[in-house]
């Protein structure tokens, strides 16, 4: 689940350590099954996530320098990208909450550094 989208490659991970440790071990709810079909290409199947912690923890991260431009923050779970045109045939599904013992801050580079909460 990202919690925010396009950090600087010059943001330093102890700013982001810093911001994280003030937060507990975040809860989740996956609530269903659903599809990005804007890219032509493909779909990307996604379980839509509920979090009032993600929230949280995405206002307090946006005061880093970041290229993001979506106006509102929607937390999702990646689970594949798919065949274009197949992505609506999945049905919701709830599942129950999930509590998440550490974040992966992965750099425009593509190197990972996990934190644990």
């Amino acid at each position: 689940v990202t919690l925010l989208y396009g950090f600087y490659s010059f943001v330093n991970i102890i700013d982001i350590k810093n911001i994280l440790k003030n937060f507990k071990k975040p809860s989740i709810t996956l609530c269903g099954i659903s599809v990005f079909n804007s890219d032509p290409n493909f779909d990307v199947l996604k379980f839509d996530v509920l979090s009032d912690d993600l929230g949280k923890i995405n206002n307090e991260l946006k005061i880093l320098p970041n290229e993001n431009t979506f106006p509102t923050y929607k937390p999702h779970l990646t689970v594949a990208y798919i065949k274009k045109g197949t992505g609506d045939k999945y049905k919701f599904l709830t599942i129950p909450k999930i509590e998440l013992g550490s974040i992966i801050y992965s750099k425009p580079n593509g190197d990972k550094t996990k934190i644990d909460l």
